[in-house]
């Protein structure tokens, strides 16, 4: 019969402890080339928004393009799958209390939690609550310059196909990631298939971030009286 090692946290905590947050690994990523381990938002954060450019523990330098690396150098820090596997086969309930504590901080500030955003093919799906708020009226159009000859003449641009330009009234709390998912569904149902992140949409000339709502577009970008104009365009693909 097999026996069951049991091993005390403090003997292996030193060595699945991020030494830049001093909590246990979340994403860990390792240095290749001195194999310290460090969470991925610490690291990155180590980089890019203290732009240091040497390890954190033994202050080996990481070059140029530590997370990027080149065509002809691989990044030098790199996801540690093996890592991330063995913490969580070691604290199982790590993942679940990380879920609640995201639960409670959503809930706390009064946010909308994002595991209600759905990804992929299923966010079509995604049935919206009745936000409480003020309603705004929105147009939402294609890009005109999208809608350009495609040869590149001179001839003028042609008129906005109003079968694809929308007036729709929302709630002030609506995000642009929500108002994707409503174009993707009436761009369905003229036959043009697109996903919510195959979409960019702006206000004034500015590109819309998906957390970004109506109410501060309205106050902060948009400034006007009358419906909030919106403009979209298909990306990396041929015009809508």
């Amino acid at each position: 019969m097999a026996s069951t090692l049991h091993v005390a946290s403090s003997s292996i905590n030193p060595y699945i402890t991020c030494t830049l947050c001093n909590g246990y690994f979340r994403q860990p990523y390792t240095v290749r080339e001195c194999i310290h381990t460090f969470c991925k938002s610490c690291i990155f954060k180590h980089i890019v928004t203290q732009d240091k450019r040497a390890c954190p523990v033994c202050e080996g330098p990481f070059g140029t393009y530590p997370l990027s690396g080149t065509k002809r150098k691989p990044p030098e820090i790199v996801q540690d799958h093996a890592m991330e596997g063995l913490v969580k086969k070691l604290l199982a309930k790590l993942d679940v209390q990380d879920a609640q504590d995201e639960v409670a901080f959503y809930a706390k500030h009064d946010i909308p939690h994002k595991s209600n955003t759905a990804t992929g093919s299923s966010q079509a799906e995604v049935k919206f609550k009745k936000l409480k708020g003020k309603q705004l009226r929105v147009v939402l159009r294609p890009e005109l310059k999208s809608l350009g000859p495609p040869d590149g003449s001179d001839e003028s641009a042609p008129l906005r196909r109003k079968h694809f330009t929308y007036l729709w009234q929302l709630t002030e709390r609506y995000r642009i990631f929500d108002v994707k998912i409503l174009l993707r569904k009436m761009l369905r149902l003229r036959g043009r298939l697109v996903e919510p992140q195959d979409l960019e949409v702006r206000c004034a000339g500015q590109l819309l971030g998906k957390e970004h709502t109506l109410i501060f577009i309205q106050k902060a970008m948009w400034k006007k009286d009358g419906p909030i104009t919106l403009e979209y365009r298909r990306v990396n693909a041929s015009p809508t």
